[in-house]
């Protein structure tokens, strides 16, 4: 039994109206899920009701197509002149497509309608009308057997086992950390502990950054590189074959497990997973530079192609017949070009644009996955690993830095920031400075001679960032886990 989208006997009757503004009654607010928007943009400017000017605004920006205007309290508040010449839809409501359910209990469900929906044709004849407490519990007894909701509990649990340790292993925390964030808006049920880890991952990670960080770039890479600028010479080990080292820009562990499910759709399933270290601010300037090139340079940081063909011909020494490419800003597709080359770096910066283009972020990055999400099922980027592996390349994916979702603060120095669109980071060229801007606000001073010189990096508290209070942003520079903790993975044939 094939049973229709949840939300289809919504859209269906908009198709037979042909004015171009629709004023919808939507006290539910469906118009704002995901699954309703994806669908109604194809064919209509959306607007969300707040007040006359910002919709006399919209609709004067609309030269062509149709307009829909959803109002979630009174539709009265409309203008008369646009009430007048508008078509009017007075029954959005979820008794529409539950009238057996209770609306209030069903809004806790946001991400579950689906299932719910088809659990409820399918029995929509025997129910009798259900209270807000009968809802829940026919819903959980619907969705309770939930094998995402199994594998959080066992996530939760490791990583609180980790976290009660005196010095907790971050390698083993930072990819169930991700694995966590990356399931959590699937489970039917809201995981209470997540605020709580977060907040404890926060604490005990800053305690690591201030005694710990420093010592890891002075360790040895011949099992994996522990820090990022420490690739390179982890790769050479590989020189006799052909390497590909591809950096996925701003990828934290999050964004691993969303290509990962991907490309394992598409037959590329064996991994072998690992983590390395960002180099601090994690930001591209620095951190990206210091993966290709090997080095660590605040004050002129070496370009990714020259550092990375530099390193080869110096460090690898290898015959003078083979090949260095390097392709910044690569497509999401094959480009036979590649093969040209022994050794090939690679960028593509999906993730890290991603981030920056998602705004008004509530709590997680849920909207930026599921917009990679569908972005990756546009692509054949698959096409990029199942050619290097045929062409018997040893293949590594890594990133410069992850991303974190964040909130302003409300103390902005844009002259000192790294990067203008890495808000969670400021560098200061020297300690006095610092203590200025510093002084009588909760941030953090990261001093190392050895890594910064003179330098002094002052990071936000926590998820905050160097922004207007309480605006919010998916960003890096700082040292969250996510932002710190890469993946670092080797795709095997």
């Amino acid at each position: 039994m094939i049973i229709e989208p949840w939300y289809y006997q919504l859209i269906t009757p908009l198709e037979s109206i042909y004015n171009d503004i629709l004023i919808i009654y939507d006290p539910d607010e469906l118009g704002k899920f995901d699954d309703v928007i994806s669908t109604l943009s194809k064919d209509y400017t959306l607007h969300y009701y707040q007040n006359e000017l910002r919709l006399r605004f919209a609709i004067n920006g609309v030269k062509e197509g149709k307009v829909i205007i959803f109002v979630s309290d009174d539709p009265q508040r409309i203008p008369f002149d646009i009430e007048s010449r508008a078509e009017k839809i007075n029954d959005w409501s979820f008794k529409r497509i539950f009238p057996k359910l209770d609306s209030l209990a069903l809004k806790e469900y946001p991400n579950w309608l689906q299932e719910i929906y088809e659990k409820y044709k399918r029995i929509e004849g025997s129910l009798t009308i259900a209270n807000y407490t009968e809802t829940k519990d026919l819903i959980q007894s619907w969705i309770t057997d939930d094998p995402k909701c199994r594998e959080i509990k066992e996530i939760v649990s490791l990583i609180q086992r980790s976290l009660d340790e005196k010095d907790p292993e971050w390698d083993d925390i930072a990819p169930l950390w991700g694995k966590l964030s990356y399931l959590r808006d699937y489970c039917s049920e809201k995981i209470s502990e997540y605020e709580n880890l977060d907040k404890k991952i926060i604490e005990k990670f800053d305690e690591f950054i201030n005694n710990k960080y420093a010592d890891y770039f002075y360790a040895s890479a011949k099992d994996r590189p522990l820090t990022v600028n420490k690739v390179m010479e982890y790769l050479e080990k590989f020189k006799t074959e052909k390497i590909l080292l591809l950096c996925f820009d701003g990828m934290a562990f999050q964004e691993w497990y969303v290509l990962k499910a991907y490309l394992e759709k598409n037959g590329i399933t064996k991994f072998r997973e690992s983590s390395t270290l960002a180099l601090l601010p994690t930001v591209t300037k620095y951190s990206r530079s210091a993966l290709f090139s090997g080095t660590r340079d605040y004050q002129f940081p070496v370009a990714e192609d020259k550092g990375f063909s530099k390193y080869i011909e110096e460090k690898w020494k290898c015959e003078d017949s083979k090949q260095i490419g390097f392709q910044y800003n690569a497509g999401l597709k094959w480009d036979p070009k590649y093969l040209n080359f022994d050794y090939i770096g690679i960028i593509i910066n999906l993730f890290d644009e991603r981030a920056h283009a998602t705004g008004n972020v509530d709590g997680s990055k849920l909207l930026m996955q599921k917009d990679i999400i569908n972005i990756l099922l546009e692509t054949t980027i698959e096409d990029i690993f199942r050619e290097f592996i045929k062409a018997g390349y040893r293949i590594f994916i890594t990133s410069d830095h992850g991303t974190v979702w964040c909130f302003g603060n409300g103390n902005k120095s844009d002259k000192y920031l790294v990067e203008d669109r890495a808000r969670r980071a400021l560098l200061y060229p020297n300690k006095i400075l610092a203590m200025d801007f510093s002084s009588q606000k909760e941030v953090k001073l990261f001093e190392n001679n050895n890594l910064l010189g003179e330098r002094v990096l002052i990071f936000p508290k926590g998820r905050e960032m160097f922004a207007t209070e309480n605006d919010t942003a998916v960003t890096h520079g700082g040292i969250h886990l996510e932002e710190v903790i890469v993946p670092f993975i080797e795709v095997l044939p």
